[in-house]
This record gives C-alpha cells, sequence and structure tokens, in this order.
C-alpha cells in the first residue's frame, strides 16, 4: 500500500509474526522498540513515537484515530503528524510489520 492509496479510515494490524520488545535508552531515557521479524531474520528498532504509534495499532484504531491520538501528545501541526505517521504505516506495512 502507498501514500496514494491509504485511507484514513483503514484499520491496519500487527502480523503475528513479529516480535516486540520495549526497551528505554539509556542516553535520553526514552522508551523505543525492537521489533523481530523472525521470517525475514531482520530487526528493527523504533522511537518512541514509532512505538506509540504500534501500540495504537490493535486492530481497531484506524489510522485517522491514530494521527488524531500523536496530535493529541504532541506539540506539532496535524499535516506534519498527519504525513508522518502516514509514512510510517507505509513502512511498516512494506516491512511485514503490519497489515491493512
Amino acid at each position: 500500500m502507498d501514500e496514494e492509496n491509504i485511507n484514513l479510515l483503514n484499520i491496519p494490524v500487527k502480523n503475528d509474526n513479529i516480535l516486540i520488545e520495549k526497551i528505554r535508552d539509556s542516553k535520553t531515557g526514552q522508551m523505543e522498540a525492537i521489533i523481530i521479524l523472525p521470517d525475514k531474520g531482520e530487526v528493527k528498532v523504533i522511537n518512541e513515537v514509532g512505538l506509540i504509534v504500534l501500540e495504537l495499532i490493535d486492530g481497531k484504531n484506524s489510522l485517522r484515530n491514530i494521527i488524531n491520538r500523536i496530535q493529541s501528545l504532541y506539540d506539532a501541526s496535524m499535516d506534519d503528524i498527519e504525513r508522518d505517521v502516514t509514512n510510517f504505516i507505509i513502512a511498516l506495512n512494506s516491512k511485514g510489520i503490519i497489515r491493512f
């Protein structure tokens, strides 16, 4: 799914074949996550905002709901948050971490 085909009403779901481990960055104190994709033999690290987005991907929240929640937590323009979250969701989908 690319940005042209994404709909803000789409509901993303985490794939079952991933492992997620929350960690605290020892330098910043912020929470991060390590995502293990055993089928691909890959490991990804995401920052605190990425972790919040990933936690909101529960099979119930639409992309619009996720964007609204992130906007309520951070002081950034809605356009910036919508673009960044949408691009992150597209990247998670292309890496096989989530699906629609």
